[in-house]
């Protein structure tokens, strides 16, 4: 945690501490200057995901209770569970990387100095948007083709499913 201060301290001058409290990861130039938050933004990025946690678990422990105890399961829990999930993963993602508080190895980026970590950063965040954009135009075009298709059980649309795609790379 010292080295972690030390190093953000030494590129910007003040120390990494987020609003939730936790030390920040010393790269990601965009991050270090922590703006408030809109309340939808952690609504969306950590409220309904947790919620959908929450859904997903009493989903499926109502399920196993329901097959082996009165051998009735509930009918699309395991489809409305894999959509819950599904939309956890890519809002949650989206928090966290807003944070900076995804896994990094830096073994490399801890041996340059303040220039080359800047410039280090620079070329992970072009190559983060790059990404992004490719899996907004790819979500898109799943998104465009998976509209057709019905799960079976539940006869929920796969695009509501694939909508996340798009939306969490935007």
């Amino acid at each position: 945690l010292w080295a972690v201060r030390k190093a953000t301290s030494a590129l910007t001058g003040q120390c990494s501490q987020s609003s939730e409290g936790f030390a920040m990861h010393p790269t990601f130039p965009l991050l270090r200057k922590q703006h408030k938050v809109p309340k939808i933004l952690v609504i969306i990025e950590e409220y309904i995901p947790g919620a959908l946690l929450a859904l997903t678990a009493i989903l499926i422990a109502a399920d196993v209770v329901m097959r082996y105890v009165f051998n009735s399961p509930i009918r699309g829990a395991a489809e409305v569970a894999t959509l819950s999930s599904v939309w956890l993963v890519y809002l949650a993602a989206s928090g966290i990387s807003r944070r900076g508080a995804h896994i990094a190895l830096d073994l490399v980026v801890s041996r340059f100095g303040p220039r080359g970590r800047a410039l280090f950063d620079i070329l992970v965040e072009v190559i983060t948007i790059s990404i992004l954009a490719i899996v907004l135009f790819t979500g898109i075009e799943y998104l465009v083709n998976g509209k057709f298709v019905d799960l079976p059980a539940t006869g929920i649309s796969k695009a509501f499913i694939t909508a996340i795609i798009p939306v969490s790379a935007a």
